[in-house]
Parts: C-alpha cells; sequence; structure tokens
C-alpha cells in the first residue's frame, strides 16, 4: 500500500487508498512547508479541509491556489459536531463525493484533513467511503488502512458521547436517501 504521508509511528502513517477512479487519504492539518510537499510529491490534487474558519490557517485557501490544489471547505465545529452548521456541512460533502463519482471530474488525489486527522475526518471519510456504495464494514476497513489512529478513534467508546462510528453511521442512513 502506497503511503501518502510517512511517521515512525506506523499507526499514525497515512497511506493512499483507491476511491472510485481516485485516491483517497486522510490526515492533520498541513502547515505550509508539508503542503507543498503533499502537492509537489505526493500530487495531492484535492484538498477538504473540515476545520472552521477561525481554526484553520488563513492562508491555506491562497496557498492551495498557487500549488494547484482544488480546496474544498466543509467546516464543521469539533469532533462532536452539533453546531447548526455541521450537518449542512457533512450534507454538502455527501453531494460532492456523489458529484466527483458521477461527472467526468478528472482522477484526483483527494486528501481529507481537520486539526489533528481524527475525528471530523474519520467522521467524513466515513460518509465518502459509505457515499461510495461500501458497508460499514468495509468503510472500516479503509480507515483503517489510511490511518489506523483515525479507525480506532472511530471506535473508541466514550461515557460522554458514546461512539463516533455510531453517530456517523446514523447520520449516513438518515441523509444519504435525500442525496442518492
Amino acid at each position: 500500500m502506497e503511503i501518502f504521508q510517512d511517521h515512525e509511528s506506523p499507526e499514525n502513517r497515512s497511506h493512499w487508498i483507491a476511491f472510485g477512479h481516485h485516491k483517497l487519504a486522510i490526515a492533520g492539518a498541513p502547515g505550509a512547508r508539508k503542503l507543498e510537499v503533499w502537492a509537489n510529491q505526493a500530487r495531492v490534487s484535492d484538498l477538504i479541509t473540515l476545520q472552521r474558519h477561525d481554526e484553520m490557517a488563513s492562508w491555506l485557501p491562497q496557498e492551495c491556489v498557487e500549488l494547484g490544489i482544488s480546496w474544498h471547505p466543509f467546516p464543521l465545529s469539533g469532533k462532536h459536531m452539533k453546531a447548526p452548521g455541521d450537518r449542512g456541512s457533512l450534507t454538502d460533502l455527501l453531494i460532492w463525493t456523489r458529484y466527483i463519482m458521477e461527472a467526468d471530474y478528472p482522477a484526483s488525489h483527494i486528501v481529507v484533513h481537520c486539526s489533528a486527522g481524527l475525528h471530523r475526518t474519520g467522521f467524513a471519510a466515513y460518509l465518502m467511503l459509505r457515499g461510495l456504495g461500501q458497508p460499514s464494514a468495509k468503510a472500516m476497513e479503509s480507515i483503517e488502512a489510511m490511518r489506523a489512529l483515525t479507525a480506532r478513534e472511530l471506535v473508541r467508546h466514550t461515557s460522554k458521547s458514546g461512539r463516533l462510528l455510531d453517530k456517523a453511521e446514523a447520520f449516513f442512513t438518515n441523509e444519504a436517501g435525500l442525496i442518492w
């Protein structure tokens, strides 16, 4: 499996997976130097940012333009995703996923990120994979293949909020019928 972003800890390495006729990877937020490496060495063509506008690097949209990366913001409030705009951003992400799969969208190298690449990133990647038609178990295998640390966070149970995976599946079940 091709490594997208190496790391000394194997569970924190990011790998490319097949995503229709595209490639998909997940990661934490890039710095300027890392974004340049992503563009030039990893051939990233599309960057999905899940950070809120008040937490992301202000230079990111312009830097993407300069590097030839299509930037797609779908801002989410945080790992609990309870803000009023979160549902709209997630629905828009599912619509975008459907669009790139059905349209003559060129084969792309797509990276999804939030701040740490764990909770929002895992939730969003799960929705994208389910939108591609993967059953829940296969979507989780795909996330595990992309970045084990992110997969672990999706299935971790907390007394306050349960499992993020269960919330992602409930969202997909409730919203996908409206989009597909």
